[in-house]
């Protein structure tokens, strides 16, 4: 009675191997589908970081908050820079296209593409700006303009 199997097929090895494979991979892609979510984060909020400091370096002469926002998301030198630089007249910035060039651990490059006007006519502006995540913010580390 107890040890009755005749009803009952044995489950082939086989099968027992495919079903562990199946969950090996399971956990496997829940990582890096994890990861790849928490890059394209990173790749969002890097850029939105970038455009944000650029407007605010535009309006940073003449409003003391934009003033307040630029030094807040920059870091190092390049925060340094920002809090000697005297004012220099009024002048917005329209950031056209802005993309991740690199993104690698905590640094990143972005390339922007818009226009800069003070009191004149506005001019197109290209842009490279270096990215370093600080405490989880993604801070500019520096601003280059390309010819």
């Amino acid at each position: 009675m107890g040890g009755d199997t005749a009803g009952r097929r044995p489950v082939p090895v086989v099968l027992l191997v495919v079903g562990a494979l199946l969950a090996v991979a399971v956990v496997v892609l829940g990582v890096l589908d994890a990861r790849v979510a928490g890059r394209t984060e990173d790749r969002t909020a890097a850029v939105v970081a970038a455009r944000a400091h650029l407007v605010d370096l535009g309006a940073a002469s003449t409003d003391p908050a934009a003033r307040s926002r630029a030094l807040d998301g920059a870091t190092g030198a390049w925060r340094d820079r920002l809090a000697a630089a005297a004012a220099t007249g009024s002048t917005s910035t329209v950031v056209r296209t802005i993309g991740l060039e690199d993104l690698t651990g905590d640094s990143a490059r972005a390339l922007a593409v818009g226009l800069v006007g003070g009191d004149g006519e506005p001019r197109p502006f290209r842009a490279t700006v270096a990215l370093t995540r600080v405490d989880d913010r993604w801070l500019v580390a520096d601003v280059a303009e390309l010819p």
